[in-house]
């Protein structure tokens, strides 16, 4: 049985999550060690999130977006958006999904390792998630699964996809 405090964890932690794969996927042009810096710094210390500093680290990930990624910093003014401002996650806004469709979001510029798409059920242009480490992103799934529940290894996960298997850039079967 899940209690309402863990919905609200994983909420949190998959929104954070989705940060860090917006950080890992949007293109920044700024001063290139510093950007380095922060990239390894922040992954260095990902795995080690806790109830503890997670709104920290979320708001510093936030601040770092809004400062140095060019898409988001527009996408922030155009709401008139004052990052400084922000102090809870609760405020942070999501990018749209169309900018995943219409804008190639990476973070520096990299050969993709793994491009994602969606499955494009509406008929519209499917949206692209460039992955610059599949290793790192799947341990980073991984993590956040045994986080809320156990080890991977103690789970048998049976699914029926067909779909999916027939789409080679799916997200949801990775071979």
């Amino acid at each position: 049985c899940i209690r309402d405090s863990n919905i609200i964890t994983l909420i949190k932690t998959q929104y954070f999550f989705s940060l860090c794969f917006i950080l890992v996927s949007l293109q920044i042009q700024t001063d290139k060690s510093y950007a380095m810096n922060f990239i390894t710094d922040f992954k260095h210390n990902l795995f080690n999130t806790s109830s503890e500093n997670f709104e920290e680290k979320a708001l510093s990930l936030f601040l770092y977006q809004a400062e140095h990624n060019p898409i988001y910093y527009h996408f922030l003014h155009y709401l008139r958006i004052i990052p400084s401002k922000i102090k809870s996650i609760e405020d942070i806004p999501f990018l749209p999904i169309e900018f995943f469709k219409k804008h190639t979001l990476k973070t520096n510029d990299f050969k993709s390792e793994t491009t994602f798409q969606s499955s494009g059920t509406t008929g519209n242009q499917t949206s692209i998630h460039h992955v610059k480490n599949t290793d790192f992103y799947l341990k980073n799934c991984q993590e956040i699964f045994e986080s809320f529940y156990n080890p991977i290894e103690a789970y048998t996960v049976l699914a029926l996809l067909p779909a999916y298997l027939d789409r080679q850039n799916s997200s949801l079967v990775l071979i």
